[in-house]
């Protein structure tokens, strides 16, 4: 089981959630025989990050019910339907350029600007980021390295830029 794979739900409420994401890395769920999952739903409304609207590949849009987490066995998952990227890799992203402005600057920040380069996948994982300041300005860009460890590959480039929040 790859991190970030969607399945098709093998339970009961297929209409309602016709996919589930594997969260867990395979590191963890190969020695456990079971996968952290999020189901993917359908027909619901998406809020913010709580509740983020993901595309599967080639068949549409859902929501990350990430309040409604679960353990499955492997078994039951199969025929991959695709590879979540986009947004978990941008919400990890967005997280580490935050924490590193906001440790930098001492104050509360939000990233105003992402730009992500997807050059991999990470199918075995764990991911880790690797951040630093390109420059001396609190306004200068962030650069975020999202980096496989079983096999030390960048696989996202991310530049971003902080605001620190007026308060």
């Amino acid at each position: 089981m790859a991190q970030f794979d969607i399945y098709p739900n093998p339970g009961q409420k297929k209409l309602d959630i016709p996919y589930l994401v594997v969260i867990q890395n395979n590191h963890i769920s190969s020695r456990t025989g079971t996968s952290v999952v999020i189901p993917l739903r359908a027909n619901s409304q998406p809020a913010e990050i709580i509740y983020p609207l993901v595309t599967v590949p080639g068949v549409g849009d859902f929501v990350l019910s990430s309040d409604e987490i679960f353990a499955i066995d492997n078994t039951r998952l199969r025929n991959p339907a695709g590879t979540l990227q986009g947004a978990m890799v941008a919400l990890v992203a967005e997280v580490a350029a935050e924490e590193l402005a906001a440790t930098r600057t001492h104050d509360p920040v939000v990233i105003t600007d992402l730009d992500l380069r997807y050059l991999a996948q990470a199918p075995v994982g764990p991911v880790r980021t690797r951040c630093r300041w390109l420059g001396p300005a609190a306004d200068d860009p962030i650069q975020v390295e999202l980096i496989d460890t079983s096999v030390d590959r960048i696989t996202t480039l991310v530049y971003a830029r902080a605001t620190i929040l007026a308060g």
